[in-house]
């Protein structure tokens, strides 16, 4: 049988009767400047002061830097250095392949978390945080969250950050697919049903031996659910124990895409099967998932519940060019943010 820790023990926090505080930082490609903007602006490490920590692709890989590293504002001036480097097209980038390799994704991402594994986070400078960051698993269709809640029971699933960061990150028609290897315990169902390894380890487990693989294709969690409200939520209630009411959540959003026109009934009615793929179907594909998992969020029964995703800005999430639009308004907003965040902090 599965063991299921209580939050009471875990949770320090909790001592002082007082809600968990989740962070999370959303997807959405070069407009998570928005996010590395914005926490640059911060005069204290805010991870120090929160008690979980998640986010999907570069929300991901961002919750993966700031875990390790609190100097925010070189984190941003990494980010507008690399940022063309990164989203450099490969030729016919996208007619075969991705759009671009991932070396330089790799070196931003290395720059900041160094070889530093999950079972790290807490001997550096945040002993208590707990980090989820999603990726899927395309060869089990199923989710693969990497965490550091979970090593106590299973060292073996220790994962290197800038791994994960590029898995988290591997969307498609973007970048490349990541090849995950199955170590030795992972293989080892009976093992693993001595440990009481976690269940979403063990159903990972249980998946890949009806498959009868050792290996899986990663890709960017994105695709499931770019803002993770779900997938933490349902990792803190099955691992901790703990319920929607206990939780304050704090998203830091990345900006809405104000490009779509305008369309009416009429014309929705008379679309195209083309029209449909290329106006909703596409475009949706993050978009569905990012509305499912804020309605869950705000219909679920968080006491604590804020979205703080202010701007408006039209362009292409792979454009560096975008930057410069980004910085301006995010200039607009910096008080109100850092006044939110301390609102969140104290509540």
């Amino acid at each position: 049988m599965l063991t299921v820790k209580t939050f009471k023990e875990d949770f320090p926090i909790r001592k002082n009767k007082k809600k968990i505080k989740v962070l999370i930082c959303a997807g959405g490609g070069l407009f998570g400047y928005v996010i590395t903007y914005l926490m640059s602006h911060l005069n204290f490490d805010l991870y120090s002061k929160v008690d979980v920590v998640s986010g999907s692709s570069i929300g991901g890989i961002l919750t993966l830097a700031y875990s390790v590293n609190s100097d925010y504002k070189w984190i941003n001036h990494l980010f507008e250095q690399g940022a063309s480097k990164i989203f450099d097209k490969r030729f016919l980038g996208g007619i075969i392949g991705p759009k671009y390799d991932n070396k330089e994704l790799e070196n931003f991402i290395e720059n900041i978390v160094g070889n530093y594994r999950l079972s790290d986070i807490n001997k550096i400078c945040n002993k208590d945080l707990k980090l989820i960051v999603p990726t899927l698993d395309y060869t089990l269709t199923q989710p693969r969250i990497f965490t550091n809640i979970d090593l106590e029971y299973a060292k073996e699933y220790d994962y290197p950050l800038k791994k994960i960061g590029i898995a988290t990150a591997a969307a498609p028609t973007y970048f490349p697919a990541v090849e995950y290897i199955w170590n030795e315990i992972e293989k080892n169902y009976e093992k693993m049903k001595e440990l009481s390894i976690p269940s979403q380890i063990y159903y990972l487990t249980q998946q890949a031996m009806k498959f009868r693989t050792d290996k899986s294709v990663l890709i960017d969690s994105g695709v499931i659910e770019n803002i993770p409200v779900i997938t933490t939520y349902t990792t803190l209630k099955s691992r901790y124990g703990i319920n929607v009411e206990d939780i304050d959540m704090f998203i830091i959003g990345t900006g809405d895409d104000c490009s779509h026109p305008m369309e009416t009934a009429k014309d929705v009615t008379n679309w195209t099967a083309v029209d449909w793929l290329v106006k909703f179907i596409i475009p949706y594909v993050t978009e569905s998932n990012e509305l499912a998992s804020v309605n869950f969020g705000a219909q679920m029964g968080f006491n604590s519940f804020e979205y703080y995703n202010p701007l408006t800005t039209c362009g292409d999430m792979d454009d560096p060019k975008i930057l410069p639009t980004l910085k301006k308004q995010c200039d607009t907003i910096v008080d109100e943010f850092k006044s939110e965040i301390q609102a969140f902090l104290e509540r």
